[in-house]
C-alpha cells in the first residue's frame, strides 16, 4: 500500500535492519501467505494477509476437504472479491480489509489511536491481548521506516509479542521488530485516519 505524505526522516538504517534478529518460525499451524510474484503482486500485502488469516481460520479456499492454494492462487482467490480499492490500484484499506474478513464470518476489531495518535498504549495493550490469545493480527506499517520505499504502508500479520520484539510475518527483510522500532513505524502518520496504530483483530464469530 503506497500514499504521499509529507517527507521525513526514516528512523531504521541499513545497518540496524541487517543488525535486526532474524524472524521466528511461524507459531505451529500457521500458514505465512507471501506476495512475492515478480510483476503480478503489485500492493497485494492486504490480500496476502487476509489470506493468511483465511488459512488460520481453516476459512475460504482454506476449508477442511478443499486442495490447498498455492500463495499466489490465495491472493488471487482474494482479489477476485476484495481487490485494493485505492486510486491506481495503489493498496488496500483497512475497511475493505475488515469487509474481506467479515465476508468470511469472521468478527473484526478495527483497533487504531485515533487522532494525533494519542491512544497509542491502548490500540498496543489490544493487539498484545488478541496475540496472548493465540490469535493473528493484521498491523499496518510504514515501511519507509524500515529501510522500504519511501511514504509506503505494508499489511504485514503480527504473530507474538514479547517485552523485546514483535513477531511479524511477510514483513520482507525486516522480519522481526524491536517493540520501540515497530511502534515508530506502527504509527504510520502518513496515512489516513484509522491506520495509525492499527491492527484487525479477527476471530470466529461467536456462537448463539
Amino acid at each position: 500500500m503506497r500514499l504521499a505524505a509529507v517527507p521525513d526522516s526514516r528512523l531504521v538504517s541499513a545497518e540496524a535492519a541487517a543488525a535486526a534478529p532474524p524472524p521466528a518460525p511461524a507459531p505451529a499451524g500457521v500458514r505465512i501467505i507471501r506476495n512475492l510474484r515478480p510483476g503480478v503482486d503489485r500492493n497485494t500485502c492486504g490480500q496476502a494477509a487476509i489470506a493468511t488469516l483465511l488459512a488460520r481460520f481453516a476459512l475460504g479456499p482454506f476449508a477442511p476437504g478443499t486442495a490447498s492454494p498455492s500463495d499466489g492462487e490465495a491472493i488471487d482467490l482474494v482479489c477476485r472479491d476484495f481487490p485494493p480499492d485505492l486510486p491506481f490500484g495503489l493498496g488496500t484499506t483497512a475497511w475493505r480489509l475488515c469487509a474481506a474478513l467479515r465476508h468470511r464470518v469472521l468478527s473484526v476489531e478495527h483497533v487504531h489511536s485515533a487522532w494525533f495518535g494519542r491512544n497509542a498504549e491502548g490500540a498496543l495493550d489490544r493487539l498484545r491481548d488478541h496475540l496472548d490469545h493465540g490469535l493473528p493480527a493484521i498491523v499496518c506499517l510504514d515501511h519507509g521506516r524500515l529501510d522500504g520505499p519511501a511514504w509506503s504502508g505494508h499489511w504485514a500479520v503480527a504473530l507474538g509479542m514479547d517485552a523485546a520484539l514483535v513477531h511479524l510475518g511477510n514483513n520482507g527483510p525486516a522480519g522481526d521488530l524491536p517493540l520501540e522500532v515497530f511502534m515508530h513505524a506502527w504509527r504510520c502518520r502518513h496515512l489516513p485516519f484509522a491506520h495509525n496504530h492499527c491492527a484487525l483483530l479477527a476471530r470466529r464469530e461467536a456462537t448463539p
